[in-house]
């Protein structure tokens, strides 16, 4: 499972990265600026991040002068990218996808709900995410709130067992991992 090394919240994208295997390394660095001068003329298209796969390794880039929070979301939207095994070519689809699994991957439902997270603020805080993309999330707890469509699928029964101690920690206000 994506999520076995780790089951700290927040969730720490670049754990996950590393997990498997993979190189993160930021836009400037010398890995960074090697690959930019010589893979991906004319393939970087986004400001945040880029991944791609050289010699049977997959590699993502970054840029380190944004925000933390946008940081994490960027590597955890690369991560989707390879999860779903997008290809190469941009297709809109695909970023709309990426940014999804990025989104479920750093906010959890489960973490949402056990955790009676009910503002921007507060999910931005235990999730490590942006009021933006917080916000976001939100909106998609409401809905299910109101149709009341949690633990409908055995991946959420999953998630909810393998961060039930987190939730308790974060619930007893231990900020102690």
């Amino acid at each position: 499972m994506l999520l076995d090394s780790d089951t700290t919240v927040p969730i720490e994208p670049i754990n996950i990265i590393k997990s498997h295997k993979w190189l993160a390394t930021s836009f400037d660095s010398t890995y960074g600026q090697f690959f930019l001068k010589t893979l991906t003329k004319n393939v970087l298209t986004s400001k945040d991040a880029i991944t791609f796969s050289y010699a049977g390794y997959v590699y993502i880039l970054y840029n380190n002068n944004l925000p933390t929070s946008r940081i994490r979301f960027s590597l955890a939207h690369e991560i989707g990218h390879v999860i779903l095994q997008h290809q190469a070519r941009k297709i809109d689809n695909y970023e709309m996808e990426a940014n999804m699994f990025a989104a479920r991957l750093l906010m959890p439902m489960v973490l949402i709900k056990e955790l009676s997270l009910v503002t921007p603020e507060a999910i931005s805080k235990v999730c490590g995410v942006s009021l933006q993309a917080a916000t976001y999330r939100l909106t998609r707890y409401e809905l299910l709130r109101r149709r009341n469509k949690f633990y409908r699928s055995n991946l959420e029964l999953q998630l909810l067992e393998k961060y039930r101690n987190e939730i308790t920690r974060i619930k007893n206000g231990n900020t102690n991992h």
